[in-house]
This record gives structure tokens, sequence and C-alpha cells, in this order.
């Protein structure tokens, strides 16, 4: 499943599901039982139906949400100047990428600190977040018109960066499975080799591990967006604003089993 943006970088709210689960469990009938009014010489005799309804625990259902629906990119902090003046100049992303996987029900989306209590019945079923890019260059323009001359392309040495710091993360899967526990990394993407980069990992849930409102799996990062406009650009508008358009990045969510 992907939510693509484009940086003036643009995506949306994501949000997986795995698929839902419902379960009926229909009424056990037995036959069989002898009545008290049954008499021995009554060929017939008499039967009496066993049911029994029970409840089903909801299905855990993996959520994403902090996609941002858009991303500004503005001077670096660390900057010394505030206007490009030929030299390299840093961008970042105004705000962070408060990215947050969690499980809750598949009848309520919930929230990473207060969800619904359910099960993966068996699946093991983890999560694995990327990120991709299928453009490699910004383009500039002023005054609604492009200038080729202000644009530039991705590179290994000025890639679009996105650097994760970890926040809450946990994981209710058993203590002696080795895979268990979140994996955080962090994505530089440049062109077509380099344009995909996994930023979290849970390879597989807890296995038959009812969740609760204080026990469930979740991570939360803090995502910040990083690029250069290099140095040696000539505005032909010097003075003038410009406005750097750059590649359409996508969220990939993947659901592996073990």
């Amino acid at each position: 499943m992907k939510k693509k943006f484009a940086a003036k970088i643009e995506s949306g709210f994501l949000e997986f599901a795995v698929g839902l689960l419902v379960i009926s469990l229909s009424g056990v009938f037995l036959s069989g039982f002898a009545s008290a009014d049954d008499t021995a010489g009554d060929a017939d005799g008499s039967s009496s139906a066993t049911t029994s309804t029970l409840s089903t625990q909801e299905q855990c259902t993996w959520y994403v949400t902090g996609v941002p629906a858009s991303v500004t990119m503005v001077i670096a902090s660390s900057e010394t100047i505030t206007k490009y003046d030929g030299t390299d100049m840093d961008l970042e992303s105004e705000s962070a990428d408060a990215l947050t996987a969690y499980t809750s029900g598949n009848l309520g989306e919930g929230s990473a600190s207060s969800n619904t209590e359910c099960t993966f019945y068996n699946e093991k079923t983890g999560i694995s977040i990327s990120k991709s890019i299928s453009g490699y260059s910004f383009t500039a323009a002023t005054g609604g018109s492009a200038e080729a001359g202000m644009g530039f392309t991705l590179s290994s040495s000025n890639a679009l960066d996105i650097t994760y710091t970890e926040g809450v993360c946990w994981t209710a899967a058993d203590a002696d499975e080795e895979t268990s526990g979140w994996t955080v990394g962090n994505a530089s993407l440049y062109d077509a080799d380099n344009n995909t980069d996994v930023v979290l990992t849970l390879p597989y849930a807890s296995t038959q591990q009812v969740n609760s409102t204080t026990v469930s799996e979740r991570c939360t990062l803090s995502g910040v967006y990083t690029v250069t406009v290099p140095s040696g650009k000539q505005p032909a508008s010097p003075g003038s604003n410009y406005v750097f358009t750059g590649p359409t990045i996508s969220t990939d969510i993947t659901l592996p089993n073990s």
C-alpha cells in the first residue's frame, strides 16, 4: 500500500489494516439424551439440544499514522546565512515527521496508547515501513516560470535524507524469539539504484498475544528531511524568491509473517 507526496513533498494520513477476521460460532447440537419423562416402552424417545454462544477476540490490525499531508523545507537551523548566495545551502523539514505504527482491534482505530484488546490468531504478523522516490531532481521556478539553471539532481553526496529518532517502541513478542523487537533505520534516496530504504521493521508480532491498552506492539519515530541546494547556481532573477519542487516520495508498507 502506498501513499505519495512531492516536495514541497506531499502525502497523506496512512492507515493499513490487516484483513478483518470475523468468526461466527454456531450452536453445537447433540442428540441422544434421555428425558425424565421417557418411559421404557417409548420406542421413539426424545432428545435435548445443547448450544453455546461464544464471543471472539478482535483481530489485531496494524495502523500507521503521522505520514505528513505535506512537508515544507526551510533553511536549516544550522545555516549562518538566510539567503542563497552561491554557496551550499542546507534545507530541512519545517516540522518533524511523527511516524507511528501500532496494533489495535479490527473494529476500532484507537491509538498507540489507548488501543483495543486483540489477538493475531497465530498469524504472527509483523510490519515493515519503507520510503521510496520516483524522481531524482529538484526543479526551481520564480514568478511561476521554471528556471533550469537553479534546479539540481540528487546524488550520493547530496541525497534526500530522512533521519529518524526512535521514540517509544515496544513489543509484546516472546522474549525467547531472537528476531523480535523493532529496528529503526534512515533513508538516503537519490537514484534508481538507491531509491528505497526501510525505516521501521518488526519481523513479527506476538503469537496469540492478547494486546491490551498497556501491552501492544507500537513504535513512534520522529523524522527530519534534509537536502542541500548546491553551490555554483546563478539565478537569472537575483533578489527573487525561488520555489523548489522535489521528487515524489512514497511510504510503503508490507506485513511479513514468520
